[in-house]
C-alpha cells in the first residue's frame, strides 16, 4: 500500500516527452541531476549553477559516454585537454551511461585511460534520460552539453565533433561572460511540466522518502521507472 501510495504521488501532474524525442535544445532550462561518483560521492548540477551555487564557475559540461563507444574514446580526451586549459573557469563531468554491473569495467576503463575531470554514474539513466540522451536501452553518445552558469543550455552536440570544431564551439559557448536571458515562465507544454517536475523531484532527499516508505533506494528508484512508464501510457507517447 506504501508502495501504491508513492507511485501515486510521483505520477501525480507528471508529464513525460515523447520517446526518442530530439536533445533538449539551446535556450532551455538545463535538468538538475543527482549522480555518484566513482568515491561513491553524492554531486549535483545545483551546487554549480543557479543562484544557490556554491561553486562559481563561467559554465558547467556534461560529456555523456559508455565504455563501447569508440567516438567516445576519440572525444573524451579532447573535451578533457580543453576543460584543464580552462581549469577553474568551467567545470567537466564524465557522465557513463553503462549499467551497474558493468561498473568495474567503468573504473578500470577509467584508469587505464587516465580520464580527468569528475566521472559520474548514471547506471540507471535517469539523468541520461532527462536530458534525451538515453531511450530505453539506446543512447545517443557521444553526447555533449554546454551549461551556463545560470542553469541554461547553450551549446548541444550529438557525435564526435573534430578537434577544430570542438574547441572553437567551446571556446565561444563555455567561456562566454553574458549569460542567456532567462526565458518567461512557460507551462504550457507537456516538456516544460516534465522540466518543473523533474526538477522537484531531484531535488528530495531521496534516502529519507526510502526511509519514509520502508522501501529500498533500489525499489525507490524502480517505482521512478514505473511512474515514468505509466506517464507515457496515459499520455499515448
Amino acid at each position: 500500500m506504501k508502495k501504491l501510495a508513492l507511485l501515486g504521488i510521483l505520477l501525480f501532474g507528471a508529464f513525460q516527452i515523447a520517446a526518442g524525442a530530439e536533445l533538449l535544445p539551446v535556450g532551455s532550462e538545463a535538468r538538475k541531476f543527482l549522480n555518484l561518483n566513482l568515491q561513491n560521492q553524492h554531486v549535483g548540477l545545483r551546487d554549480y549553477v543557479g543562484p544557490s551555487a556554491t561553486q562559481k564557475v563561467k559554465s558547467v559540461i556534461l560529456s555523456f559516454w559508455s565504455i563501447s563507444c569508440i567516438p567516445c574514446r576519440n572525444e573524451m580526451p579532447l573535451v578533457q585537454a580543453w576543460a584543464e586549459k580552462h581549469k577553474g573557469e568551467v567545470e567537466l563531468f564524465f557522465i557513463n551511461v553503462d549499467k551497474k554491473d558493468d561498473m568495474d569495467k567503468v573504473h578500470a576503463f577509467v584508469d587505464e585511460n587516465k580520464i580527468g575531470g569528475t566521472v559520474l554514474l548514471d547506471f540507471y539513466q535517469t539523468t541520461a534520460k532527462a536530458y534525451n540522451v538515453c531511450d530505453g536501452n539506446n543512447c545517443s553518445v557521444p553526447t555533449l552539453y554546454v551549461i551556463d552558469s545560470q542553469g541554461f543550455i547553450r551549446f548541444v552536440s550529438a557525435g564526435y565533433e573534430e578537434s577544430k570544431n570542438l574547441g572553437s564551439s567551446l571556446d565561444k559557448f563555455a567561456l562566454s561572460a553574458a549569460p542567456i536571458a532567462t526565458p518567461a515562465a512557460n507551462l504550457t507544454t507537456p516538456a516544460a511540466k516534465l522540466s518543473l517536475l523533474h526538477n522537484v523531484l531531484v531535488s528530495l532527499n531521496h534516502e529519507e522518502l526510502a526511509k519514509k516508505y520502508g522501501i529500498s533506494k533500489d525499489q525507490l528508484v524502480q517505482l521512478l521507472k514505473d511512474a515514468e512508464a505509466a506517464t507515457k501510457k496515459q499520455w499515448g507517447l
